[in-house]
């Protein structure tokens, strides 16, 4: 196995932590689903679907450049604050040629409750679970299949994953879709420039240690 980026102590156990707690919530989720904060997801959906995207890859949430993706809402916050997982999603519907409007997912993540609760945070502040992407993409008529950090090398095709940034926990995670085909990653909406293509060896470097969640898109 190639070198990984090597990570702190402090952030293996954030990352731990973390994990614990995101599982801890999808379940409580899933068995107690809070009521939907409705006032404000009609207010964010109407907002949203003034500017609203359609069946378009998005790539620009940390400029806003191409989309003005930044100035969406979710919960109480912008998108271009922590909104990567809807931009996962409506990502792979792209890919998958569905029909697809940003608005209708984002409104979908807060009905269904998907975004993270944290207390005394606004809500939308720290995004969506990862665990919860399951069942959100499956919502829009998707297949999915969980995937380790191993098995990605062997997966051709369109896969969504979430990472630990540097610093876990406290510098919490991001979601992409990427695109594997012979070898080579196509990784969506990451970084300034939107766009990065990497190899296996490559992105096991970097994302290895800070792994959280994989699903193949089917």
């Amino acid at each position: 196995m190639a070198n990984t980026h090597s990570i702190s102590l402090f952030d293996r156990v954030t990352q731990v932590l973390g994990n614990i707690l995101l599982v801890i919530e999808e379940g409580l989720s899933r068995l107690y689903p809070r009521e939907p904060r409705k006032s404000l997801s009609e207010d964010n959906y109407r907002f949203n679907r003034s500017k609203d995207i359609l069946n378009e890859i998005i790539i620009d949430q940390n400029t806003g450049e191409l989309t003005g993706i930044n100035d969406f809402k979710i919960g109480k916050v912008n998108v271009g604050l922590s909104g990567c997982e809807i931009i996962a999603v409506n990502n792979a519907l792209v890919y998958k040629e569905k029909e697809c409007s940003f608005a209708d997912i984002e409104c979908e993540f807060e009905l269904s409750g998907a975004l993270t609760k944290v207390p005394f945070v606004p809500i939308g502040a720290y995004g969506s679970n990862p665990y919860a992407l399951k069942r959100m993409i499956e919502s829009f008529g998707l297949k999915t299949c969980r995937v380790s950090k191993k098995r990605i090398c062997d997966i051709q095709g369109g896969i969504i994953f979430s990472y630990w940034n540097y610093g876990g926990l406290i510098k919490g995670l991001h979601t992409v879709f990427m695109v594997h085909e012979d070898n080579r990653f196509t990784l969506y909406n990451y970084g300034r420039n939107g766009i990065e293509f990497l190899d296996w060896e490559q992105f096991k470097v970097r994302f290895y240690n800070r792994f959280i969640i994989g699903l193949q898109i089917n």
